[in-house]
């Protein structure tokens, strides 16, 4: 079969890799690399080289068992890093963390604190309930509500529920009231928060996660057309017209598309019914990354380093929190020069002197439509010679990208067989 795989992202790739043995597959990217959101930027310090992640970053074996089965697939190795999440406050003079240190308090006396002791029980709670609220598969109790249910004080969920909220890249402009408590619960366990076993420490890729990348891409046999924007795909009965931005087209057997959901209905001519109502059920987040060195970001009163930092504002359900990754600490970096990555849902408040780089980024929204469609994945795919894989149909990781490749493939196979019949 000859198959256009529309975007060049690590669930595009994961196709192209799976199937470039047996058809021939052709992938067109937009941009001038493949990737997507599994990024890595080459930093040079002295005569050390190191690739630094700024996309996808860390993973943990217990919930993301088809990366860790790719990564075998390609021989790449790992490294367990440290896990360790603070939510400070830098005005109230309260922190907490989360991870590998989640007992530490300023000092001893202050566990004693009332609202400390709060949040540590409403923590040791949750790492015990997560498991059978989610096998009760309730998407339609909200956050808000689940919290009020249990009855978690609001002070409890201003200053602490809601900044863990915000903290996620698909949640940066998230509310109690509209983040569902399936996802929340979903979330925490997939990034290994919820569990102190081994197989939940987080784990990087040694040399850079773009490793994966361009192992896969080696592995092609065609060539990915770079800078190749397809802006419209049209569908019969017996092919698929792929129309380029130059005015190029050609027919395919099949097409995939490895888009951010709204993208590909945008290009899809005359989508069926299923396929508007499903991919129109995703919204997305859209916000800068920012890669600096301002220490300040990552400042707090807490004993030793985090890898995510929490700055929450006075009033956190009018101002998000400030996110900051510790690049040098999560990812074990061998460099002295220290580098953070901060989200910026709006307004890039870090300094320009100390600005390096400044990248836009895309992130599934988690809502009630999407947790209800989620489910349709083979409603349309396989459908019209067409199928779609990204991260929107699970939490927005590298897992449910690979995932979600791995489900369309034996789909095309599939297609394949029925042609060979008739």
């Amino acid at each position: 079969m000859k198959i256009a795989v529309v975007g060049a992202g690590i669930a595009g790739l994961t196709c192209a890799y799976m199937l470039c043995s047996k058809h021939k597959v052709y992938i067109f990217e937009k941009s001038n690399r493949p990737g997507g959101g599994l990024f890595s930027i080459r930093y040079k310090e002295g005569n050390v080289d190191s690739f630094v992640d700024l996309g996808f970053s860390v993973y943990n074996r217990a919930h993301y068992p088809n990366l860790v089965n790719l990564l075998d697939q390609l021989k790449i190795r790992s490294q367990e890093v440290p896990k360790r999440i603070v939510i400070n406050h830098p005005n109230a003079k309260l922190y907490w963390c989360l991870g590998d240190d989640s007992h530490s308090f300023s000092t001893t006396t202050s566990f004693l604190k009332p609202i400390n002791y709060k949040v540590f029980s409403l923590w040791r709670n949750w790492k015990k309930q997560w498991k059978s609220f989610l096998e009760k598969k309730d998407k339609k109790t909200s956050l808000f509500e689940y919290l009020k249910e249990e009855g978690v004080s609001s002070e409890i969920q201003k200053k602490f529920v809601l900044p863990l909220i915000q903290s996620f890249w698909c949640g940066l402009r998230s509310t109690l009231e509209d983040m569902p408590a399936y996802f929340f619960f979903s979330f925490l366990s997939k990034i290994g928060l919820l569990e102190d076993s081994d197989d939940a420490k987080w784990r990087v890729i040694r040399g850079g996660g773009f490793r994966i990348v361009s192992q896969m891409v080696s592995a092609l046999i065609n060539p990915i057309h770079f800078q190749v924007e397809v802006v419209q795909v049209s569908r019969s009965p017996d092919s698929v017209e792929i129309i380029t931005n130059t005015g190029e087209r050609e027919f395919f057997d099949a097409v995939i598309f490895s888009l951010p959901a709204d993208d590909a209905l945008r290009i899809l001519e005359k989508p069926t019914p299923s396929e508007y109502q499903v991919l129109g059920s995703f919204g997305y987040e859209e916000f800068d990354i920012v890669v600096h060195n301002d220490e300040r970001f990552i400042q707090t009163p807490s004993k030793g380093s985090a890898s995510w930092c929490i700055q929450v504002s006075d009033v956190p359900e009018k101002m998000p929190p400030v996110v900051t990754w510790n690049l040098n600490y999560l990812q074990q970096l061998p460099i002295k020069s220290n580098l953070f990555l901060t989200f910026v849902p709006q307004g890039n408040n870090v300094p320009k002197e100390n600005t390096m780089v400044v990248l836009k980024r895309k992130a599934p929204k988690p809502t009630w439509k999407m947790l209800s469609v989620q489910k349709r994945f083979t409603e349309i795919n396989g459908i019209n010679r067409t199928y779609f894989c990204g991260d929107y149909w699970g939490e927005g990781t590298i897992e449910d990208s690979i995932g979600s490749a791995l489900q369309v493939v034996p789909l095309i196979e599939r297609q394949q067989a029925r042609a060979q019949t008739i």
